[in-house]
């Protein structure tokens, strides 16, 4: 039976805090060294990384799905069923991947084009986005060895792997972007390829520790499978709706994007800066959701379902106290935050406001995320799919009145997240507290 105290909430909370924050400084870098090259590719770099995004949660979310049944056998002790899930789930990503990047390289230029309108941002953004699609295939091994090593609780390589992806993404980026180390400046190709490779570096890191320091026995590693369809149909009944879920969450970024291109590539790159600067407390309330997640999933395993609320009330205490601490800081320093990303004084001047309003907007995620994985951990992923589909309608609802309608300013676009976070809120919280779900077996 797992502990579920204060200290056991941040040893597996911390690791995956770091290697989320080390994610997250991946895009920083990015959007330093671009901030420094020129406002349309800052602006495109946005774009494209957004859409690149929505493909990659499509494979992340499959393998959400995997982790919570992999946390499940984890708390009943069935070790040897771990490994068939694992390797049924990576030859799947695999070939989804492919089919992934098939339709990026022939449809993505035509999706694009009818839905940019400055033909500067959309050349610069099909530019960075054909090398970016490639990093879908790194990156399904490394959500797979990210769900395995965290349905087991044992989170510590997470914090390996994302140090040395963030060294080799800003060295690549210095030497790519700019044209250092004997390298031909390729200035937003530079960017992509650069990240595709850091995400390469990861996940050999993972298949490293993997082999080093995993019992491959207990965890049946030795015993490869990839065609156990029967497997495949019991995680995709769970994955497909956290698979539809984290698509759509992050299509209404796109959308979002795609909404403030029409305001001005000023504002276009404004908001690229906001969404990498104001993101490190959505990568906090991240880490705690994920360690919501895992504790409950194990929880139920071990037949302690009665323990799932409690144990959330602590994981959402720390996480509080944490996310307020940081939001203090950041108002504090706002000017020497965004002195990082440009030094174009007129674009930190109009981020100011729609800085603010970001950070107010992740007041109702405090309770609502950590509540919200503790939906999609009991295996009520359709559930969970409802929340993000009515979240999703009230966001773009928003969205078109007051920004392609109303055309706000930003900072007015920027309460779309409120209105988003709100809802999730108030929907997971009622899911657990009112709705029946001690008994979904996975």
């Amino acid at each position: 039976m797992i502990s579920v105290n204060s200290r056991q909430i941040w040893r597996i909370s911390f690791p995956i805090l770091i290697s989320l924050l080390i994610t997250q400084f991946i895009g920083i870098t990015d959007v330093v060294f671009l901030g420094h090259l020129d406002t349309i590719s800052l602006g495109a770099a946005g774009l494209g990384a957004t859409y690149y995004f929505a493909f990659f949660m499509i494979i992340s979310g499959f393998s959400f799905g995997a982790q919570i049944i992999m946390s499940h056998r984890n708390g009943e002790q069935n070790y040897h069923k771990i490994g068939a899930v694992f390797y049924q789930c990576f030859v799947f990503l695999l070939v989804l991947s492919f089919v992934l990047v098939i339709f990026s390289i022939f449809c993505s230029p035509y999706i694009l084009k009818l839905l940019i309108k400055d033909t500067n941002v959309f050349l610069k953004c099909v530019s960075y986005l054909q090398y970016r699609i490639l990093g879908l295939f790194a990156a399904s091994i490394i959500v797979m060895f990210r769900s395995f090593f965290v349905s087991l609780t044992k989170t510590f390589v997470l914090q390996i792997s994302s140090f040395v992806m963030l060294f080799s993404n800003i060295l690549l980026n210095y030497a790519l972007i700019f044209g250092h180390f004997g390298f031909e400046p390729l200035g937003i190709k530079g960017a992509a390829i650069a990240s595709v490779s850091s995400e390469v570096c990861a996940a050999l890191v993972f298949i490293f520790y993997l082999i080093k320091t995993t019992n491959i026995t207990k965890y049946a590693f030795n015993h490869f499978v990839y065609h156990d369809f029967k497997l495949l149909a019991s995680v995709f009944k769970i994955s497909f709706w956290t698979m539809l879920q984290q698509f759509i969450s992050v299509s209404t970024w796109f959308i979002f994007f795609i909404a403030v291109e029409h305001l001005g590539s000023t504002e276009l790159a404004v908001s690229n800066i906001l969404k990498n600067s104001a993101g490190i407390p959505w990568t906090i309330i991240v880490a705690f959701g994920a360690t919501s997640s895992t504790l409950t999933g194990n929880l139920i395993g071990e037949g302690n379902s009665d323990k799932v609320i409690s144990t959330n009330k602590k994981v959402i205490q720390i996480n509080t106290w944490t996310v307020v601490l940081l939001l203090v800081i950041f108002s504090i320093f706002c000017q020497p935050i965004l002195s990082i990303y440009t030094n174009d004084s007129f674009l930190r001047q109009q981020a100011i406001l729609p800085y603010m309003t970001a950070l107010l907007c992740y007041i109702p995620l405090f309770s609502g995320w950590i509540w919200f994985q503790a939906v999609s951990a009991t295996g009520n992923t359709r559930y969970m799919m409802l929340i993000e589909l009515v979240a999703t309608i009230f966001y773009l609802l928003f969205i078109c009145f007051f920004v392609f309608y109303l055309r706000t300013p930003l900072y007015i676009a920027m309460l779309s997240d409120g209105v988003y976070n709100l809802v999730i809120f108030i929907m997971a919280y009622r899911f657990m507290y009112h709705l029946k779900w001690q008994n979904k077996i996975v």
